[in-house]
């Protein structure tokens, strides 16, 4: 891509922390009152929108009124490409500013856990459209298995999301990847996906 039809954006990306997952079993010395969705949807919204993000890259958002309760309400107007679990219960979002990008399509992927099995946790991708170049670049968004015993089941998760990007996007466009990876910077699942050469 030639410097005059690059393309430049800020991305915000945010595990919002589904309400069903944040009560006192799981945040044992935080108060039930800033644990509620009540306390934190209007900060949820407040960040959001002071980030200013061109791409908004969101994970465990329970469902499609995310949108109107707290993305509709931002001075950035953003167009979503929303995608749940298998479990139906939460999923992730990619939005982009509709004054500078359209969602061309999206696609949701069930990550698999080992032997070709499909797991709890998704990806979503999207091709995105500049609309100031139509030059097209991809976002995926990811969040994988979260507990430390999980490590064997996260790397299947690598593999899937490496062979997925290899398979459908490398060559193709310019790809970002963002998300929840729930682990650690040296992790096996993570110097795996960073040792990718494919991917830079």
């Amino acid at each position: 891509m030639s410097e005059k039809n690059s393309i430049a954006f800020t991305l915000f990306q945010w595990n919002t922390l589904n309400k069903i997952l944040a009560d006192k079993k799981a945040f044992p010395y935080i108060s039930e009152e800033i644990l509620s969705w009540k306390y934190r949807e209007p900060l949820l919204q407040k960040i959001i929108n002071e980030n200013k993000g061109d791409i908004i890259c969101l994970e465990e958002v329970r469902n499609e009124y995310f949108k109107t309760d707290i993305l509709d309400k931002c001075d950035i107007k953003y167009d979503i490409a929303f995608e749940l679990r298998p479990n139906k219960l939460m999923g992730n979002i990619i939005g982009v500013n509709k004054d500078l990008f359209s969602i061309e399509s999206h696609e949701n992927i069930i990550l698999d856990e080992g032997e070709g099995k499909p797991g709890g946790q998704n990806l979503i991708s999207a091709i995105i459209n500049d609309k100031k170049t139509n030059n097209k670049f991809v976002i995926i968004v990811v969040h994988l298995k979260s507990k430390d015993k999980d490590e064997d089941k996260r790397l299947c998760q690598v593999n899937h999301i490496m062979k997925y990007i290899e398979q459908k996007y490398l060559g193709k466009y310019p790809i970002f990847i963002a998300g929840d990876f729930n682990t650690r910077p040296k992790s096996i699942s993570m110097m795996k996906f960073l040792g990718n050469t494919n991917l830079n």
